[in-house]
């Protein structure tokens, strides 16, 4: 799906989050220009890149033109996206714990240590097989 990329209706852009990202920025400028009697700036889009995680610590990018892959390009894009987060606080429990899934296997099973703590209902049974049948 495309949707018009500014002013000019015959450029494009893909319905990316980091086209709604730069658009955004401009039209809260655009807002604050308007209250103000300024000139609003048309959005002009230019890619910076393209990122793709492929799993088991594996991506691709194009970055500016630059073509990474691999666990760089894995790691390059794990560094945006953290970069990303609101608070510094959010971002260092990520890392935390990205941190510990680098260094130590997923485990097999996980263990549940806040049970429900509502009982499970018990399923109901008809009181004889002719009231099934009947």
């Amino acid at each position: 799906m495309l949707v018009p990329a500014g002013a000019l209706a015959d450029r494009m852009s893909a319905t990316l989050a980091q086209h709604a990202l730069r658009a955004g920025k401009l039209l809260a400028y655009n807002v604050v220009a308007a209250l103000q009697g300024k000139e609003p700036r048309p959005f002009v889009y230019r890619n910076k890149g393209t990122m793709a995680a492929l799993g088991h610590r594996r991506g691709i990018a194009n970055l500016m033109g630059l073509k990474v892959w691999g666990f760089a390009a894995w790691w390059v894009w794990r560094t945006y996206y953290l970069m990303q987060m609101p608070r510094w606080e959010r971002r260092l429990r990520i890392m935390a714990d990205w941190t510990v899934g680098l260094l130590f296997r997923p485990d097999a099973a996980k263990i549940d240590l806040n049970p429900d703590p509502e009982p499970v209902s018990e399923a109901v049974e008809p009181e004889s097989a002719e009231a099934v049948t009947a």
